[in-house]
């Protein structure tokens, strides 16, 4: 059938055509792309995570279970669930919960101070706040800044903090992906050095096309085995969905240790890794390292910060040709450029101290091309000049009318 006739067939059919019915042509949603991932083979491991491993059903159950209990609390479409956490599968399945019901989630950092993370939690509009163990003093202490405005939880039982996990979740019911391509479900960050960090609103759009350029613009092992000793609550969190798109599962260590990184990439069948280069050069300095086998080992990904020419020889010497390195902003997730593992073998310093080549689908300089030279920035110096359906939104928050993306915001 000819385009013409499949438009008169269309018509003939109750006047349907691509204008009258926008959403059959709107994009996947990134809570669309998990709960298939999830429900294509339940018995999968998707984590393991010191002595917890949970399948891929027992994950989709737990976050039915959290879209069910954030229901519950009041939660609707657009508000925010934020987390300060250190890696476990729960904080996954609370971000996931916030994808697919169209919640937005915001992550803390960390090792932030109080008053950046008390002013994130106001400037975001945050009403659920989750906490671990470790942070349950800082959660009380937000808690005790934000007042009536925030509801703060722990991931488990104890002193001071009720369990989110122990609320009720009345009307658990099965997992249906809601909203579009231009919701915004994730608010991340900036680290505020050009002043107060910067809330950046990253749609669906954003975040779906992350995952296939993460999925498109790499090498992959045939079986997935993902070692995550950095944040899943930020960089490393956007390497999550497209291991179980490929049927794989994450191994989860709480922060980084040379030799736990070790033994696991001996024993536990290691294929795939994500490391920040302080990270290599830790591993590289270990006595061990040159006595270490690592044989199912595929890729090791890099980002967040230059790697010295010098030293990525070096890894190459100890670990192989399995350096894959990804360059992006707080603004442009993950996904701008890529050195792959076949660049990481050819060229000189110049190529090895470069942050490589456009993930499919970005493109580098069109901006300056259209509207004649470089992209300025106030006092100096240039700004990445990156285009494509994998950028932020809009910024939020006072102030930021002109945004300014921070330096060093890379991953």
């Amino acid at each position: 059938m000819s385009v013409a006739n499949t438009a008169e067939a269309g018509l003939a059919m109750g006047g349907e055509t691509p204008a009258s019915r926008p959403e059959l042509y709107a994009s996947a949603t990134l809570g669309a792309l998990l709960i298939g991932a999830l429900q294509r083979a339940p018995e999968r491991i998707a984590f393991e995570s010191g002595a917890e491993t949970v399948s891929y059903q027992q994950l989709y159950d737990r976050i039915a279970r959290a879209v069910a209990t954030l229901r519950a609390l009041g939660l609707k479409r657009g508000d925010v669930v934020a987390q300060l956490s250190s890696n476990r599968p729960d904080v996954f399945a609370l971000i996931a919960a916030a994808y697919i019901a169209g919640f937005r989630s915001c992550t803390l950092h960390a090792m932030g101070s109080l008053e950046d993370q008390a002013y994130i939690l106001r400037d975001s509009g945050a009403k659920v706040l989750v906490v671990d163990p470790a942070h349950r003093p800082r959660g009380q202490s937000l808690q005790a800044e934000l007042g009536a405005a925030l509801e703060t939880f722990c991931h488990e039982d104890g002193e001071g903090l009720a369990s989110f996990w122990s609320l009720p979740a009345p009307d658990i019911a099965p997992l249906r992906a809601e909203g579009d391509a231009e919701d915004i479900i994730r608010l991340a960050y900036t680290g505020g050095t050009t002043g107060r960090p910067k809330g950046v609103m990253l749609s669906n759009r954003s975040l779906v096309t992350n995952t296939v350029c993460a999925l498109v613009g790499a090498e992959w092992p045939e079986q997935v085995r993902f070692l995550c000793p950095t944040p899943i609550s930020h960089g490393a969190g956007s390497m999550i969905l497209p291991t179980f798109l490929r049927g794989g599962t994450v191994v989860l260590q709480d922060g980084f240790s040379v030799d736990r990184v070790l033994d696991a990439l001996e024993s536990d069948e290691i294929s795939y890794a994500f490391f920040v280069p302080t990270m290599i050069y830790a591993l590289l300095d270990s006595p061990r390292i040159r006595a270490s086998k690592f044989p199912a080992l595929h890729t090791i990904l890099y980002g967040a910060a230059p790697m010295a020419p010098a030293r990525v020889r070096e890894a190459l010497a100890v670990f192989g040709p399995v350096l894959c390195q990804a360059y992006g902003q707080t603004e442009c997730p993950n996904a701008i450029l890529t050195l792959s593992r076949a660049d990481h073998l050819s060229g000189g310093d110049e190529r090895l101290s470069s942050a490589g080549r456009p993930y499919p689908g970005v493109e580098i300089g069109g901006h300056a091309a259209r509207h004649g030279g470089d992209i300025g920035r106030p006092g100096g110096g240039r700004m990445t000049d990156a285009e494509g359906p994998n950028l932020f939104h809009i910024e939020i928050g006072p102030g930021h009318d002109t945004f300014v993306p921070d330096e060093g915001q890379q991953a």
